[in-house]
């Protein structure tokens, strides 16, 4: 019984971490589709028709968070201790989308964007809570610890560098198609969909180069321990972290991308710090090689010291007492 009790429980856990990685993919969509459309905002006066089209996107904006609220309330319903940090970002979020409205359809573009501005940071707030929420949950999942099939004992820190360098890559491709939208929606009959006004073309892309950019910074934490460099890698992890935040927060950046070619540089520095650590324990195990070779082919000090006067005293005759010399002779006349 107690073991069926356990295997619910794995199961409950395992549904709630696919949840919730769904849920993070819709938040991350939310928060860059509420930035384009904030940005989008700036540019037009009240009263235009883009202007009353854009209350319109904000009103199917609402109604997308209204999922990623309902999906969220249930999984506070299995698990409450997540209850109170979820709701306050949630109230933050869609009372600043509804103050958004009011004020943009009462001509108040200042105050409108403001709201916006508070309803992004309360998105992006609680997705950085709900993405070490993940974590703490994937650790609690059987063999967590151990690597799984087909990874061997984890990457090494040369993997680590080549695929930080692709990650690079991809956020380069992502700023470019950012600034030539056009050249990303060739062949949707100008139908911006996934990849227009609502930025969800880059919301997945983002969320894809997010999850690489957290394996990789695990992966590294795990090598540095082994190596026992956690003290000067530990530079590299924080910058790691900050990238995943900045990603969350605020999707293709020149920014981000400038972090990544900084980390670069640190993690060329800690993998010189590898290998001279290696050539240092091989010369080590060399050194202590040799003295054990040494010391087994010559004789103690005190070993040499013995043998000597051992030889003397078989050149010299012994200076015994007469009594002594009596004896002796006494012991071989018996034989």
């Amino acid at each position: 019984m107690a073991e069926g009790l356990a295997d619910s429980k794995q199961e409950q856990l395992q549904e709630d971490i696919v949840m919730l990685r769904q849920v993070l993919d819709n938040l991350l969509a939310y928060s860059l589709s509420q930035e384009s459309l904030m940005n989008q905002f700036k540019k037009y006066k009240s009263g235009s028709p883009s202007f009353n089209k854009n209350i319109k996107i904000q009103q199917d904006l609402k109604m997308q968070f209204k999922h990623v609220d309902d999906s969220l309330f249930a999984m506070s319903l299995r698990n409450p201790k997540i209850a109170d940090d979820i709701t306050k970002e949630i109230g933050n979020v869609i009372y600043n989308v509804d103050k958004a409205l009011t004020s943009f359809t009462d001509a108040q573009l200042p105050k409108g964007l403001s709201h916006q501005h508070y309803s992004i940071a309360a998105a992006n707030k609680l997705a950085d809570f709900l993405s070490d929420l993940l974590s703490s949950m994937q650790m609690q999942m059987p063999g967590s610890g151990s690597p799984k099939p087909g990874q061997g004992q984890g990457m090494q820190l040369s993997d680590i560098i080549k695929k930080q360098e692709g990650l690079g890559d991809k956020i380069k491709d992502g700023l470019n198609k950012s600034n030539n939208p056009s050249d990303s929606n060739k062949g949707n009959n100008g139908n911006k969909g996934k990849e227009g006004e609502n930025g969800e073309g880059d919301a997945e892309a983002i969320m894809q180069i997010y999850k690489e950019q957290k394996q990789l910074r695990e992966a590294l934490e795990k090598e540095l321990n082994k190596q026992g460099l956690n003290g000067p890698g530990q530079n590299s992890i924080d910058k790691m972290k900050q990238i995943e935040k900045e990603l969350l927060n605020k999707g293709f950046k020149n920014e981000t991308l400038q972090k990544i070619i900084n980390l670069k540089q640190d993690l060329l520095k800690l993998n010189t710090a590898v290998q001279q650590q290696g050539e240092e324990n091989k010369r080590q195990s060399e050194t202590n090689k040799k003295e054990f070779y040494n010391q087994s082919n010559a004789l103690p000090p005190a070993l040499l010291e013995y043998l000597n006067s051992i030889e003397i005293l078989n050149r010299q005759s012994l200076p015994l007492r007469s009594n002594f010399n009596q004896k002796v002779q006494e012991y071989f006349n018996k034989k």
